[in-house]
């Protein structure tokens, strides 16, 4: 019986036997992200994510993965189409760009989301297609949240035409919107 991976994943699959490298390095990074200790002590957001029953073996990822429409460069996530989830299931995840799945994370850190401290104030910023955007210095840090989310929200929007191959996906970032335009983040 081959090993576990991080002491739950099992590949049923041989490796020389796997035809796209590309959906074992996905399937890997999934159960690293969930039960790997050094992996959660450096990204403490992933503490107390799980992997669902059916996913902890490789086939079964597999055959969910390769039926998704997906280009070849795109990332597994488990929280645009279900808010705060932490379960990797074949009904919460999606298959997104890198540039959306960027655009969607919450930092973990003890500023509220897109501020940073600078100086004796409070810095904006955004992720937009993979690159920071600077969006003001302001004078507290709840200001320079609610420009975040105003920015936040824009960004949003303008990902929607493009996620149509999914309707769980429009769906996830309409409730996103919903949630920050109602004061959250």
């Amino acid at each position: 019986m081959p090993k576990l991976m991080c002491g739950v994943g099992y590949n049923d699959i041989p490796y020389s036997a796997i035809e796209h490298k590309y959906t074992y390095v996905k399937w890997k990074g999934m159960i690293k992200r969930c039960y790997n200790a050094k992996f959660q002590e450096a990204n403490p957001h992933y503490i107390g994510c799980s992997v669902s029953k059916e996913w902890l073996t490789f086939s079964k990822f597999k055959e969910w993965f390769d039926k998704q429409h997906h280009r070849v460069d795109v990332q597994l996530d488990k929280d645009i189409i279900k808010l705060d989830n932490k379960v990797y299931s074949p009904d919460t995840c999606c298959l997104v760009s890198e540039r959306l799945n960027k655009l969607m994370i919450v930092s973990s850190r003890d500023m509220l989301a897109g501020v940073v401290k600078h100086q004796n104030k409070f810095m904006s910023q955004i992720t937009i297609d993979g690159a920071n955007k600077y969006l003001g210095v302001y004078t507290t840090e709840e200001e320079a949240h609610e420009v975040f989310k105003v920015a936040k929200v824009v960004q949003i929007k303008r990902w929607l035409p493009y996620v149509t191959y999914d309707m769980r996906i429009s769906e996830g970032l309409e409730k996103h919107i919903e949630r920050l335009e109602n004061g959250h983040a």
